[in-house]
This record gives C-alpha cells, structure tokens and sequence, in this order.
C-alpha cells in the first residue's frame, strides 16, 4: 500500500519522502490520544497521520477530533478494505485529499478562461444528496 501510495503521489508531483516512521496497531478508541500524543512528541515536524481502519467505525470521530481539534495535526483514515486491494483510482483520490489537507492546490481555474463572477471573492456550497436505489419511488432524496 504505502509504495504504491507513494508512487501515485510522486507521479502527480507529490512526492512522499521516506517511509512511515511508526507503525502500531490499536484496537479502541481510547488509545488514539495517548498514540497522537507519543507521535507529536516523538516525530518533531510530523505532517500527517494515516490510520487504517476496520470498517465504519467510532474510531474514525476520536482519530477527526484528537488529530484535528486537539493536535492540530492532518489525518487521513482508509478502510483496511482499500489498503488490502487498492487500485489507482482509490490511491488517487488518496492523494488528492491528503494534498488538500496538507495546504496544497490540487487545482485552479487559470486567468485567462476565468467567468467574470471570479473578479471577486466567491464562496461555493455543496451538498451530498442520497439517491434512493433504481426502482424506488418511495423514498425522497435527503442532503445530508
């Protein structure tokens, strides 16, 4: 996972440097603050803690608010799934969101083809709307 991770970031002129520095497997929740802890404090200038998780899973929201709110540090969470068989669509998609959130631009809209709307600040709003299966009529789509 992590060489073909880094071959698909290299490849999109995001190159991850070496390899991971800590590698540890948890079972609960309540051990992802004490983990952020020991990585802030053992890893000086550690940029971005990727965790595999099982599934769907409470782990996900302690890893979000302990990397986020408490250590101000990036995180990105994959399900073992995506670990185990990737694919280079999966992978890229990985990056990209890890390239966000490590302050990158993954893409800009360039001067010369720009709308005039684009003159000034502009703020755009998304919603993911649920889409009920082919064949049913019952259900509404709600935003989520």
């Amino acid at each position: 996972f992590i060489v073909q991770l880094q071959k698909i970031s290299n490849d999109a002129g995001m190159p991850i440097v070496g390899q991971p520095c800590f590698c540890k497997y948890a079972t609960g929740q309540d051990q992802v603050e004490p983990m952020f802890r020991f990585l802030k404090n053992k890893y000086a200038g550690l940029q971005l803690i990727v965790v595999v998780l099982p599934g769907k899973t409470p782990v996900y929201a302690e890893v979000k608010r302990v990397g986020d709110i408490m250590f101000g540090l990036a995180t990105q969470c994959v399900q073992s799934k995506n670990v185990n068989k990737t694919s280079p669509q999966t992978l890229s998609n990985l990056c990209l969101k890890i390239n966000v959130k490590l302050g990158g631009i993954n893409s800009i809209l360039v001067p010369a083809v720009r709308p005039t709307v684009f003159r000034e600040p502009v703020i755009f709003f998304g919603a993911d709307v649920t889409h009920p299966p082919a064949g049913t009529f019952r259900s509404l789509s709600v935003p989520s």
